[in-house]
C-alpha cells in the first residue's frame, strides 16, 4: 500500500510531463483572442414586441373587468327585506360552525354563537 504523500508526488509528477510546450500553449492563446475580439452577432431584437405584450396585457385586464363587470350585475337593488326584531332573527337561526378535518384525522369544530354578548368593563 502507498503513502498518500507517495501518491501525490507522483500525480504532481504525471502533471509537470502533461504539460503543453510553450509555443503551442501560445498559439491556443493568440486563437482564443482573436475569437474573443471578433464581434458576437447581435440578436435579433423585434422593437415591436414589447409595445405588443404591454398591449396585450393592458386588453386582457379591460376583458376581465368587463367579464367580472357583467358577473356581478349592480344595477338592480337587493329586495327589500321585511323588518324584523332582533331576537326573532337570533331564536329562527342556529349557531354557525367551522369544521376542520385533518389527514391524521384530527376534527376540529368552531361553534359561533350569535348570543355572546361581551360589554365587560377592566377596572
Amino acid at each position: 500500500m502507498t503513502d498518500w504523500r507517495t501518491a501525490l508526488r507522483d500525480v504532481n509528477a504525471r502533471v509537470d510531463e502533461e504539460q503543453l510546450p510553450a509555443d503551442e500553449a501560445e498559439s491556443i492563446r493568440r486563437a482564443m483572442l482573436a475569437i474573443a475580439s471578433t464581434a458576437a452577432p447581435e440578436p435579433k431584437v423585434w422593437p415591436w414586441m414589447r409595445p405588443m405584450m404591454v398591449a396585450a396585457t393592458v386588453t386582457a385586464v379591460i376583458v376581465a373587468g368587463v367579464v367580472a363587470g357583467h358577473r356581478f350585475d349592480v344595477s338592480a337593488p337587493p329586495p327589500a327585506s321585511p323588518v324584523v326584531d332582533a331576537q326573532t332573527v337570533q331564536a329562527s337561526v342556529p349557531n354557525r360552525q367551522l369544521q376542520f378535518l385533518t389527514p391524521g384525522g384530527t376534527r376540529i369544530i368552531w361553534v359561533f354563537n350569535s348570543e355572546l354578548d361581551l360589554k365587560a368593563t377592566v377596572r
